[in-house]
């Protein structure tokens, strides 16, 4: 019986290791730099928040730092955050990007 106990626990215990691995590669830290594009219904209320940095979009998530983005609708600015296996980003922090004023040449 105490095998059998033993057996149990050790089967656990791994499988424990196996899932925090799993969940470790599956969500990362991050630095992105992008432009943001907010998706609104029909009644204004955000759907969507896009940050594309070069080719790569990744998907905001809908929560009280995720609405902090939507403000920056169209504009480019910096996030810090985690993202899973679908490219879903949580945000820990944004920041706005100044934008340089080209001037025009007389």
């Amino acid at each position: 019986m105490k095998k059998f106990l033993l057996g149990v626990v050790a089967v656990l215990f791994v499988g424990g290791l196996i899932a925090v691995a799993a969940e470790g590669e599956a969500a990362k830290t991050v630095d992105v730099q992008g432009k943001v594009a907010v998706v609104k219904d029909d009644a204004g209320a955000v759907k969507e928040i896009k940050v594309t940095a070069g080719e790569k979009a990744y998907t905001v998530k809908l929560d009280d730092a995720g609405k902090k983005v939507a403000e920056s609708d169209g504009k480019t600015v910096k996030l810090t955050g985690t993202v899973d296996d679908k490219n879903v980003i949580t945000v820990t922090k944004v920041s706005a990007v100044e934008e340089k004023k080209v001037e025009a040449t007389k």
